[in-house]
Protein backbone atom coordinates (compact mmCIF):
# COMPACT_ATOMS: atom_id res chain seq x y z
CA UNK A 1 0.00 0.00 0.00
CA UNK A 2 2.69 2.07 0.82
CA UNK A 3 4.41 1.91 -2.42
CA UNK A 4 1.01 2.56 -4.40
CA UNK A 5 0.91 5.43 -1.99
CA UNK A 6 4.27 6.61 -3.15
CA UNK A 7 4.36 5.62 -6.86
CA UNK A 8 0.87 8.12 -6.64
CA UNK A 9 2.11 11.17 -4.88
CA UNK A 10 4.99 11.14 -7.80
CA UNK A 11 2.99 10.65 -10.54
CA UNK A 12 0.61 13.34 -9.32
CA UNK A 13 3.90 15.57 -8.48
CA UNK A 14 4.78 15.49 -12.03
CA UNK A 15 1.46 16.10 -13.34
CA UNK A 16 1.17 19.20 -11.41
CA UNK A 17 4.86 19.92 -12.72
CA UNK A 18 3.80 19.64 -16.01
CA UNK A 19 0.54 22.01 -16.10
CA UNK A 20 2.63 24.59 -14.16
CA UNK A 21 5.86 24.68 -15.67
CA UNK A 22 5.15 24.67 -19.48
CA UNK A 23 8.14 24.64 -20.36
CA UNK A 24 9.51 24.32 -24.50
CA UNK A 25 12.54 22.20 -25.89
CA UNK A 26 15.15 23.82 -26.19
CA UNK A 27 17.95 24.91 -29.56
CA UNK A 28 21.19 25.62 -29.34
CA UNK A 29 23.46 27.96 -30.98
CA UNK A 30 25.91 25.92 -33.17
CA UNK A 31 29.58 26.22 -32.12
CA UNK A 32 32.79 24.95 -33.54
CA UNK A 33 32.65 21.30 -33.65
CA UNK A 34 29.06 20.74 -33.64
CA UNK A 35 27.62 18.06 -35.46
CA UNK A 36 24.90 19.59 -38.13
CA UNK A 37 22.75 16.41 -37.78
CA UNK A 38 22.83 16.99 -34.58
CA UNK A 39 21.49 20.49 -34.65
CA UNK A 40 18.96 19.21 -37.29
CA UNK A 41 17.24 16.37 -35.35
CA UNK A 42 17.01 18.94 -32.31
CA UNK A 43 15.10 21.73 -34.70
CA UNK A 44 13.35 19.04 -36.60
CA UNK A 45 12.49 17.60 -32.80
CA UNK A 46 11.46 21.11 -31.58
CA UNK A 47 9.27 21.92 -34.71
CA UNK A 48 7.38 18.42 -34.16
CA UNK A 49 7.26 19.41 -30.04
CA UNK A 50 5.42 22.64 -30.90
CA UNK A 51 2.72 20.88 -33.41
CA UNK A 52 1.97 18.33 -30.62
CA UNK A 53 3.81 15.49 -32.79
CA UNK A 54 5.43 13.84 -29.67
CA UNK A 55 6.00 10.69 -30.96
CA UNK A 56 7.63 12.02 -33.82
CA UNK A 57 9.68 14.49 -31.73
CA UNK A 58 11.11 12.29 -29.69
CA UNK A 59 11.94 10.48 -33.18
CA UNK A 60 13.70 13.34 -33.40
CA UNK A 61 15.36 13.80 -29.77
CA UNK A 62 16.93 9.85 -30.27
CA UNK A 63 18.56 11.04 -33.08
CA UNK A 64 19.99 13.52 -32.15
CA UNK A 65 21.46 11.63 -28.81
CA UNK A 66 22.68 9.17 -31.19
CA UNK A 67 25.10 11.84 -32.53
CA UNK A 68 26.25 13.58 -29.17
CA UNK A 69 24.94 11.57 -26.12
CA UNK A 70 26.14 14.33 -23.81
CA UNK A 71 24.10 16.87 -25.09
CA UNK A 72 22.33 18.64 -22.58
CA UNK A 73 19.74 20.53 -25.02
CA UNK A 74 18.58 17.51 -26.83
CA UNK A 75 18.72 15.17 -22.86
CA UNK A 76 16.51 18.06 -21.91
CA UNK A 77 14.26 17.80 -24.69
CA UNK A 78 14.03 14.02 -24.74
CA UNK A 79 12.90 14.40 -21.07
CA UNK A 80 10.00 16.66 -21.93
CA UNK A 81 8.71 14.84 -24.69
CA UNK A 82 8.31 11.65 -22.10
CA UNK A 83 6.73 14.20 -19.96
CA UNK A 84 4.12 14.64 -22.17
CA UNK A 85 3.64 11.13 -23.08
CA UNK A 86 3.26 10.30 -19.82
CA UNK A 87 6.30 8.42 -19.58
CA UNK A 88 7.29 9.74 -16.42
CA UNK A 89 9.95 7.38 -15.08
CA UNK A 90 11.78 7.89 -18.20
CA UNK A 91 11.05 11.19 -18.34
CA UNK A 92 13.65 11.88 -15.09
CA UNK A 93 16.30 9.69 -16.00
CA UNK A 94 16.13 12.05 -19.14
CA UNK A 95 16.02 15.20 -16.95
CA UNK A 96 19.46 13.98 -14.56
CA UNK A 97 21.39 13.22 -17.87
CA UNK A 98 20.45 16.80 -18.57
CA UNK A 99 21.10 18.42 -15.67
CA UNK A 100 24.51 16.06 -15.50
CA UNK A 101 25.16 17.80 -18.71
CA UNK A 102 23.84 21.48 -18.68
CA UNK A 103 27.24 22.79 -19.18
CA UNK A 104 26.18 25.65 -17.79
CA UNK A 105 22.88 26.21 -19.39
CA UNK A 106 20.62 28.05 -16.81
CA UNK A 107 17.53 26.80 -18.88
CA UNK A 108 18.39 23.27 -17.97
CA UNK A 109 19.72 24.32 -14.44
CA UNK A 110 17.03 26.52 -13.32
CA UNK A 111 13.99 24.48 -15.56
CA UNK A 112 11.10 23.95 -12.57
CA UNK A 113 9.83 21.02 -14.53
CA UNK A 114 13.73 19.33 -14.60
CA UNK A 115 13.33 19.94 -10.55
CA UNK A 116 10.00 18.39 -10.10
CA UNK A 117 10.94 15.37 -11.63
CA UNK A 118 14.34 14.50 -10.15
CA UNK A 119 12.97 15.80 -6.30
CA UNK A 120 9.94 13.83 -6.69
CA UNK A 121 11.92 10.27 -8.39
CA UNK A 122 14.71 10.74 -5.51
CA UNK A 123 12.24 10.94 -1.86
CA UNK A 124 14.66 12.11 0.72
Amino acid sequence: MKKVLTITAFVLAVLIAAVAFAEKPLSFKMHEGSQSGLSKHNNEGISHYNKDHFDEALKHFEAALNINPKCGEANFNKALTLDKLGRHKEAAEFFGHAKHHAQGNEKILDSKILGAHIDSSHPH
